[in-house]
């Protein structure tokens, strides 16, 4: 099931939680499958706009822009179909699923199982969750809906985001997610 809303957390939001949240409310992070479900159309769309690479519809690399911009700058051509915006290019989005403890090998790879644990959060020291969506100097053939990498959970923004890089898991085609 596709996520129904995304929200925007910055630093202050998730070091001081209860001074940016209305009493009660809570913040939930997608699971990777939802988050690849929201920005495949439900059904393995390449791309939240359909099958065809377009730096028109998204922060990246070949759009030449060179940074971060403000929410909705692409939006309404780069939204998927149920209108939601920025899910490929510009910043990473976070997951709450696990990639393991390593980081050139993922302890949870595909096809994706729900019932392998990769849900349960992790507080052992080195625990990496997977990030998705690319980041505005991704390449237009790693910017898509199933390209996954990692991040440690301590990491924020800043070099950090680079050092990523590295290894991703940019594939042609996504694989079933069971």
């Amino acid at each position: 099931m596709a996520p129904t809303s995304v929200v925007v957390i910055d630093t202050v939001t998730a070091r001081y939680p209860d001074r940016a949240l209305a009493s009660g409310q809570r913040i939930i992070l997608p699971s990777e499958a939802e988050w690849e479900a929201a920005a495949g159309n439900s059904h393995g769309d390449l791309h939240p706009w359909g099958d065809t690479a377009d730096p028109r519809r998204a922060n990246i690399r070949a759009t030449g822009i060179g940074a971060v911009v403000a929410p909705g700058r692409f939006s309404p051509e780069g939204d998927n179909q149920a209108g939601r915006q920025e899910l490929i290019g510009n910043v990473w989005e976070w997951t709450r699923s696990l990639w393991g403890y390593s980081g050139n090998h993922p302890t949870f790879g595909y096809p994706y199982r729900h019932d392998d644990r990769r849900e349960t959060a992790s507080t052992r020291p080195g625990a990496r969750y997977v990030i998705r969506g690319g980041v505005f100097y991704y390449a237009t053939e790693c910017a898509n809906s199933f390209t996954r990498n990692r991040m440690l959970a301590t990491d924020r923004a800043g070099s950090e985001w680079r050092r990523t890089t590295p290894g991703r898991q940019c594939r042609k085609r996504p694989d079933a997610l069971g």
